[in-house]
């Protein structure tokens, strides 16, 4: 069946009066639709927060109030929304003036007993005042997707001096951790730069800025990781895509979590230095079958020669650009692909790979430019092409 949408107007409308609790029994919201009308409707339900409205009360608090008024009645909005989008703000350079915490996304939550997906993107998590426990987690969530949120250092990373050490084995207060906390059966995880910490703005100036921020980054990150280790409620995670520009953190995450996946995606194109940058490990994925790539160019011939003899697809994504062609280009030539094509061809007989070219700018150009780029692929890739594993589409 296709999406259905409410009237503008009529969301208007909903958003002009959230936080009147005479909205709680106004029968424009759900109550003379069909339930099977009202499924569709209200599954997919997306708070948008003005980027000039920012300092006022965001609209998810008014949410929660309207949800709390509408417990009562039998055909509330909260036993059909299956999907929570929360969008924030358009520009990064106002993440700090985002602030939204643990305890009310814990109240949110709690309104939505058969909430299934929650994306949260481009925001600032806000400590508690208190090392939060939370009182129960949702047992439905299935997708927990983070994008651009940023997060605290743990209290004991605050220095004076760069010569204040660091304990790896400090209780951990990372902002990052209380969010974690108090889900339930997550399936899938998403981590969109979610691992990147908002106080790197703090080390700039310093002699060795990059190596306290890597220090710092590496210790929440192996935090992180050891309590969603931990965490019964992620049993049933077999699904994780990373897109952080810390390969230590991402190394810890797949160190703890990589046993249990079957599909993993790493999304790595932000990595400009080759050369200072870990390698990914995926020596613990054991049990993976899907592996999609979105690589720095050169470092897909160190990722090529560590992919689990269990994948079965490979998916590799590689950007065009227009106004980069020539570095394009040149990331083309100067690859090793005589390492790549042996390293693919020596994994089992059922594997398969896919490029895929993806263009960020229209451009009549684009067409030219794919074409020649899959009949390169298939000129580096011989043993590979000849195989019947290489398939390529834009």
């Amino acid at each position: 069946m296709a999406p259905i949408y409410l009237p503008r107007e009529l969301i208007d409308q909903i958003f002009q009066g959230l936080d009147k609790p005479s909205l709680a029994s106004c029968s424009t919201i759900c109550r003379n639709y069909h339930p099977s009308a009202r499924h569709f409707l209200f599954r997919t339900i997306t708070l948008v927060e003005p980027d000039d409205d920012i300092h006022n009360e965001p609209r998810y608090v008014g949410f929660c109030q309207f949800l709390t008024w509408t417990s009562s009645i039998s055909s509330s909005l909260s036993a059909n929304i299956r999907e929570l989008n929360l969008y924030f703000v358009e520009e990064k350079s106002k993440l700090d003036e985002v602030l939204i915490d643990t305890v009310m996304l814990e109240q949110l939550l709690s309104l939505l007993p058969v909430l299934r997906t929650l994306r949260i993107r481009m925001a600032k998590w806000k400590r508690s005042d208190h090392l939060y426990a939370p009182s129960f987690p949702p047992k439905n969530l299935e997708t927990l997707v983070l994008d651009y949120v940023l997060f605290d250092l743990p209290r004991w990373s605050w220095v004076t001096e760069f010569t204040n050490p660091f304990d790896p084995n400090a209780p951990i207060e990372c902002t990052l951790v209380e969010l974690l906390n108090i889900f339930g059966d997550v399936e899938t995880l998403h981590f969109t730069n979610a691992l990147m910490l908002d106080d790197y703005g703090s080390f700039v100036g310093w002699q060795d800025a990059s190596a306290l921020a890597s220090s710092v980054s590496k210790i929440v990150g192996q935090q992180v990781s050891s309590t969603l280790h931990g965490s019964r409620a992620l049993d049933s995670l077999c699904h994780l895509e990373l897109m952080d520009e810390d390969v230590h953190a991402t190394n810890s995450m797949l160190e703890f979590l990589g046993l249990r996946l079957k599909q993993l995606r790493l999304l790595y194109s932000e990595m400009k230095v080759p050369d200072r940058v870990a390698k990914v490990d995926l020596s613990h994925c054991t049990s993976l079958s899907q592996l999609e790539l979105q690589p720095y160019f050169q470092a897909l011939v160190d990722v090529a020669s560590r992919i689990p003899r269990t994948v079965k697809h490979l998916t590799v994504k590689l950007e065009y650009n227009p106004i980069h062609y020539e570095p394009t280009i040149w990331n083309t030539l100067s690859l090793d692909w005589s390492a790549v094509d042996c390293h693919l061809s020596k994994q089992e007989s059922d594997f398969s790979v896919t490029f895929v070219f993806e263009n960020i700018r229209p451009s009549p150009n684009a067409t030219n430019f794919f074409e020649k780029e899959f009949a390169s692929l298939k000129r580096h890739l011989p043993i590979t092409h000849r195989m019947g594993n290489l398939v390529t589409r834009s």
